[in-house]
């Protein structure tokens, strides 16, 4: 009898959870799920604007020396810009790109390097001592001149 009643309360238990389960299963398959709306966005499509824009800076108090000037047709740009570089030389590029091309510059630059006093790297002249006391090392020593 006693193995009869076991058994039992365990057939009793997984009944229930067999039930629990089949209710949450029930429960859940009855909620309602979120539709996927389907849009279609507009764009508009507008023919290419053609535009063409340039800019000049001439700072002799800093020194600052650009330009740039640029124009495109909605299916490519052209352009040129030039910039005064540290060394007093010119720099000017000349560029075209497009979605078949891509980017494409000429570089030239322009005049003769050169670089102001205030600019120059220090010269240094390394010396090295020929006399070694004893017990001592070669002690060396660097000059600098300004």
């Amino acid at each position: 009898r006693v193995l009869t009643d076991r058994f039992s309360s365990l057939l009793n238990m997984n009944s229930a959870v067999a039930f629990l389960a089949l209710a949450l299963v029930a429960a859940v398959s009855g909620y309602p799920v979120a539709e996927h709306e389907e849009h279609e966005e507009h764009h508009e499509h507008h023919p290419p604007s053609p535009y063409k824009f340039r800019y000049d800076v001439e700072d002799h108090h800093t020194g600052d020396l650009k330009s740039h000037l640029e124009s495109g047709d909605g299916h490519g740009v052209q352009g040129v810009y030039k910039l005064k570089e540290a060394d007093g030389t010119i720099r000017e590029v000349h560029y075209t790109a497009d979605k078949h091309e891509g980017y494409n510059a000429v570089v030239k630059h322009i005049g003769t390097p050169h670089v102001d006093d205030h600019y120059k790297q220090w010269e240094y002249e390394y010396v090295k001592e020929v006399h070694q006391p004893a017990k001592h090392y070669p002690t060396h020593e660097i000059k600098v001149h300004v």
